[in-house]
């Protein structure tokens, strides 16, 4: 942005003050067209990578991913243990963002028994 056309956070400006705000979820880091943010410059938090279960702890994966990707039906799930808002009651940015309307912090877990 401007004449220098630095790549900064929405949070740069608080955190030049001391004020962290940042809840280190990487979604700026993640959306940046230049790879310019690095997580560790922006936030005092050290987070630590998720890893994937279905690739062996291989890759990293998001708090809201696809455990089976080759299950039928293909359906994301949300980890309760690494969500930003289960761990602090803050966020919710996924479900205001999400177009589908798919995303829904009140639902619980469901058992449901099919005779075949």
């Amino acid at each position: 942005r401007g004449v220098d056309r630095k790549v900064e956070t929405p949070f740069q400006r608080t955190l030049d003050s001391n004020l962290d705000v940042c809840m280190a979820c990487g979604a700026c880091v993640f959306v940046c067209p230049t790879g310019a943010i690095k997580l560790e410059d922006i936030t005092k938090k050290n987070p630590m990578p998720i890893l994937s279960e279905f690739e062996q702890g291989l890759k990293s994966r998001a708090p809201i991913y696809i455990p089976f990707p080759q299950a039928v039906p293909n359906v994301p799930v949300i980890d309760r243990e690494t969500c930003v808002h289960f761990a602090t009651g803050e966020c919710k940015i996924c479900e205001e963002f999400c177009e589908a309307k798919a995303i829904n912090f009140e639902q619980e877990d469901e058992l449901v028994e099919v005779e075949v």
